[in-house]
């Protein structure tokens, strides 16, 4: 199976720099590489019914009711969306997001069948303390709780170190091979689900490099560059001759 490439675009681009985005990405729709475009709330339709597959950048912990600029998994799923991103650090710092708020989001995610990417990960503090792998633990057996094992089969886990977000660091190919590798056994061990683990946090084209080779790696959740074209076709390329 191919790598998976999410591309996470943030509250960037305008509705004039889309058209020729989307025109690029299409173009590079092939070989090992599977394609997840998650753009801004009012931007999705934009990107729907395309050659790649179209992904949320967020989705309300609420089903339905008076929750003024929120959107719920049905609205997504009602637009085409088929992944959703859950428990991103921008939303975790920023607005608040629980693991509660967490575990709701992607219980609602599988109500309408839409594939959940769960961000995971230690902060610098837990990194320096050596208890990077305790943290993540507790993180995973927190979040999915009382979650239905038959629906965790449809389930994607960003390990996105929190110190490397947005940061231009990352950690070595060694280190993520182990940490996945940890994700993936912990996973197992807890839940008898096999689950894809993709890495994320300050990915370019001048780094990715570095990390292609780990080969439990199943694909990469990209931040800021991937709303740069160039960019991204520099990465897809970099993945299909990997």
């Amino acid at each position: 199976m191919g790598k998976k490439l999410i591309a996470n675009l943030k509250m960037n681009m305008q509705i004039e720099d889309i058209k020729d985005y989307i025109k690029n990405i299409e173009n590079y729709c092939y070989g090992n590489i599977d394609i997840i475009i998650c753009p801004s709330y009012i931007h999705i339709p934009f990107f729907a019914n395309r050659q790649f597959k179209l992904g949320s950048q967020n989705v309300s912990v609420h089903e339905k009711g008076a929750y003024t600029g929120e959107v719920s998994s049905s609205q997504l799923k009602e637009v085409g969306v088929k992944y959703c991103i859950v428990g991103h650090k921008e939303l975790r710092n920023n607005f608040g997001d629980t693991t509660d708020i967490i575990n709701s989001k992607i219980k609602n995610c599988f109500s309408d069948r839409i594939i959940p990417i769960v961000c995971i990960g230690e902060d610098k503090q837990d990194k320096l303390m050596g208890s990077k792998k305790q943290v993540l633990r507790r993180e995973i057996l927190d979040i999915f709780k009382d979650l239905n094992r038959e629906d965790m089969n449809n389930l994607i886990i960003a390990y996105e170190p929190l110190w490397a977000v947005g940061s231009g660091m990352m950690p070595s190919s060694e280190e993520i091979s182990d940490t996945i590798d940890f994700i993936k056994n912990l996973f197992y061990s807890a839940y008898k689900i096999n689950v894809d683990v993709l890495y994320g946090g300050s990915i370019n084209s001048k780094n990715l490099h570095d990390i292609l080779s780990v080969e439990n790696c199943d694909g990469f959740l990209v931040g800021n560059s991937s709303s740069n074209i160039d960019e991204m076709i520099k990465i897809i390329n970099m993945i299909n001759n990997s």
